[in-house]
């Protein structure tokens, strides 16, 4: 089972809804809309099984999992970039504290990407070398 990634999006969430309410946020707040701050839903990876146990029909469905997972992760990445362009070039610490949970969300979800994707890999290979 993989490790869960830190939850830096209620993080987010807060310090854009912080920056959006206090005086240093107005200029941000004129150019967001209620929807572009709805949060971004980060994705569960998928379950990998153990290639010496796993059946063929597993290993089809692990695969699809996987390849759902990076579509759906890859949403995610897009939603974040969004929120980051909201920012834009507001300086302020908030906005620079915001900028840097997204970032780390955003590197997360792909660091996230290349371990389920290592992860199947290797149970796939392990999984062929007991099919010979």
């Amino acid at each position: 089972m993989l490790a869960p990634m830190p939850r830096v999006l209620q993080k987010i969430r807060a310090l854009l809804l912080l920056c959006l309410l206090t005086p240093a946020g107005p200029a941000l707040a004129d150019r967001a809309d209620e929807k572009q701050f709805e949060a971004c839903q980060r994705p569960e990876a998928p379950t990998i099984l153990d290639g010496r146990s796993a059946r063929q029909e597993q290993i089809s469905e692990m695969r699809q999992a996987v390849v759902d997972f990076i579509g759906v992760n890859m949403t995610y990445r897009k939603c974040l970039e969004r929120e980051l362009a909201l920012i834009g070039d507001n300086n302020s610490s908030k906005a620079q504290s915001i900028k840097a949970y997204i970032d780390e969300a955003i590197t997360d979800s792909l660091d996230m990407d290349d371990l389920v994707a290592d992860t199947f890999n290797t149970q796939l290979r392990i999984y062929k070398s007991l099919q010979k």
